[in-house]
């Protein structure tokens, strides 16, 4: 138990060497190559926003979260704290925008901090193919203001908020219900 404490006790500290703020570490590849992780920190101000632009690079599966300083990730089930591939509204050109503010800003993948202005951020890909250009999965990582978004990245207004936080506690409680899980089977 002691060595379990010591290492979640110093964890955040090291995960991925510590990077300085809005900055993404990786990708890196998971043991035996079924996937890759990507991760960094955040730090925002009430009226910033970070631009986190990703290659999905033909992966069966992207997801993109934040946790916060201890790398305990907000209630999913009302917040959208994480956006998987099946959850995001692509660029034009096939990469995908995520959006860090504490207030909407009225973009199709905004990931809400839920109140928090530092924390981490994680994205993983797996099921990449084996040609993928691994370089160009990040392809930007930008601190602006939520008013200096710049134009093309997919939008969305307060009703189609709505139906997507909707969707997401539908999905997240079909998921974890007792129910859900005797319909899976």
């Amino acid at each position: 138990m002691p060595a379990w404490v010591r290492f979640w006790r110093g964890f955040k500290d090291d995960f991925l060497g510590f990077p300085e703020p809005n900055r993404l570490v990786g990708p890196n590849g998971r043991d035996g190559n079924w996937g890759y992780l990507a991760g960094g920190r955040f730090a925002l101000g009430d009226n910033e926003a970070l631009l986190v632009t990703l290659d999905p690079a033909d992966s069966y599966y992207t997801g993109f979260q934040i946790t916060d300083p201890w790398t305990i990730a907000p209630d999913p089930m009302l917040r959208l704290a994480s956006l998987n591939k099946g959850q995001v509204v692509p660029n034009a050109d096939g990469t995908v925008t995520y959006v860090l503010a504490l207030a909407d800003p009225g973009v199709a993948n905004w990931i809400d901090t839920c109140g928090l202005h530092e924390g981490w951020m994680l994205t993983r890909w797996q099921g990449v193919p084996a040609d993928a250009d691994l370089a160009s999965m990040i392809r930007e990582v930008r601190l602006t203001t939520i008013n200096e978004l710049p134009e093309g990245i997919p939008a969305t207004d307060l009703t189609g908020r709505r139906r997507q936080i909707a969707s997401r506690a539908q999905a997240f409680a079909q998921r974890t219900s007792e129910e859900g899980w005797a319909d899976a089977t």
